[in-house]
């Protein structure tokens, strides 16, 4: 019950604000996975050395878990550097296992620990779920505007009568080429 109007029911509208934020946050989610997806990128130009886990880093994930991000350290053209992977994974990586790192040949500290493409993966889905937003948006905005307008349209028109439906019968079609209907009750 509405304002005392037992048949008042409130529809829920798809407005103007949800239709900004629907967008703001589906450009947010391309942006993201863009980023993301260019900062664990190996350029293909890129020397690859064997280097060793030297150390862990432990964060905090969830209520009881943590994530771990591998310290690893490679020798390049001589010289000793000490790489942190851009990712963590919930596995402890074993202190004095191997692992790839990708260098840049030109500035050997510009270094990245190759995770494989699984980052990359989940980077990619960001901007996929950005643009099903980023379509939705004006989709549900534009369905919430016809349907109001519809609703208008028949409230102005129509009578509002309490009952049960006991038959709907085709009468002819209408002018702009749709069928008409007379519903019984």
């Amino acid at each position: 019950m509405l304002n005392g109007n037992p048949l008042r029911v409130r529809r829920k509208k798809f407005g103007f604000g949800s239709f900004i934020l629907l967008l703001v946050v589906g450009v947010a989610f391309i942006a993201a996975g863009i980023v993301g997806f260019r900062a664990s990128s190996i350029n293909a130009n890129w020397g690859r050395v064997n280097g060793v886990v030297v150390g862990v880093q432990s964060l905090p994930s969830g209520t009881n878990g943590s994530t771990y991000t591998p310290t690893v350290k490679c020798v390049v053209q001589g010289q000793t550097y000490a790489v942190s992977s851009s990712s963590s994974s919930s596995t402890y990586p074993a202190i004095g296992s191997s692992r790839q790192i990708a260098f840049d040949p030109n500035q050997p500290g510009d270094a990245k620990v190759v995770d494989g493409t699984g980052a990359q993966v989940v980077m990619l889905i960001f901007p996929v779920i950005g643009a099903l937003l980023v379509i939705a948006a004006p989709v549900f905005y534009m369905n919430s505007l016809r349907r109001s307008k519809d609703i208008t349209n028949l409230t102005q028109s129509g009578q509002k009568i309490r009952g049960i439906i006991t038959d709907i019968q085709s009468t002819s079609a209408n002018q702009q080429g749709g069928s008409m209907y007379r519903i019984v009750v």
